[in-house]
């Protein structure tokens, strides 16, 4: 990766980088880790000790990893990473201010994370890195980063603070990255995350901030970005391949989210 900006504050370390198509080995590091895409959407392979998954990763994606943990992932094109590195103090202060026991609670390393206050306190940490400004804003944006990490993404010995349905959503998120040509239905979905289709309906409303059926419209979308850059295939075929029912649905949904159409995509 190559570096582009950095800053530093009490605690917290941020980090713009650029990454190259190809392999991307993460080691185990002594803090904590947030790391954003910010850059284009790209097809990723993660791997682990736990295993791998492949899916296409959009800007405000979000990979958490944990002290001592390592993870490669795998970018069919070049793009940008935000990435935050938090103290053990740093998480120990966040802890405590939230009446939890610092050397009870685990933040488990996961992949693909899409949090919608987690992904605001990392992009107002990327303008910070743009920032003149000799404040602590930053500092107080990376205290509010490691608050949400604690009491969203910790697990606990008598407190488990909702996890369990981020992992119901985790399994619907792969799900739909894995059958976008699909048509997915409520009913799918909510199998896929063991969950009712009420259930599913207030999760993302809760913690993705839209709709289930908007959600697979943005990912069916990202994903026909990353194939129209490809160039490999013709506009019906991306529409397809994409899961929309025809060329000029994928240009409707695509002009509505991104103001292109599928060729301005292309030639971009």
């Amino acid at each position: 990766m190559v570096m582009r900006s950095v800053r530093r504050w009490r605690g917290i370390t941020a980090v713009v980088s650029g990454a190259s198509a190809g392999l991307l080995e993460l080691p185990g590091a002594s803090r904590y880790v947030v790391s954003m895409l910010v850059g284009d959407p790209v097809r990723a392979v993660w791997r682990s000790d736990s295993g791998s998954k492949s899916a296409v990763r959009i800007a405000g994606d979000i990979d958490i990893l944990s002290p001592g943990d390592s993870v490669s992932v795998e970018h069919d094109r070049p793009t940008e990473l935000l990435s935050v590195m938090l103290s053990s103090d740093a998480i120990r202060s966040a802890a405590s201010s939230v009446g939890e026991n610092a050397e009870t609670l685990a933040i488990g390393s996961r992949t693909q994370v899409r949090d919608p206050r987690l992904r605001h306190v990392a992009w107002a940490l990327m303008e910070e890195l743009a920032s003149s400004d000799q404040d602590n804003l930053g500092e107080l944006l990376g205290r509010a980063l490691a608050i949400r990490l604690v009491t969203t993404y910790a697990n606990t010995p008598n407190d488990t603070h909702g996890r369990p349905r981020k992992v119901g959503l985790d399994s619907v998120f792969e799900y739909i990255d894995e059958h976008l040509d699909s048509d997915l239905t409520l009913v799918e979905l909510a199998r896929a995350g063991c969950v009712s289709v009420d259930n599913l309906k207030r999760l993302f409303r809760d913690s993705v901030g839209v709709s289930a059926h908007r959600y697979v419209v943005q990912r069916r979308v990202a994903y026909a970005e990353l194939l129209l850059k490809n160039g490999k295939w013709a506009l019906k075929e991306v529409a397809l391949r994409s899961g929309f029912s025809d060329q000029s649905h994928m240009t409707r949904w695509m002009r509505r989210m991104t103001g292109m159409t599928p060729t301005g995509v292309r030639a971009s």
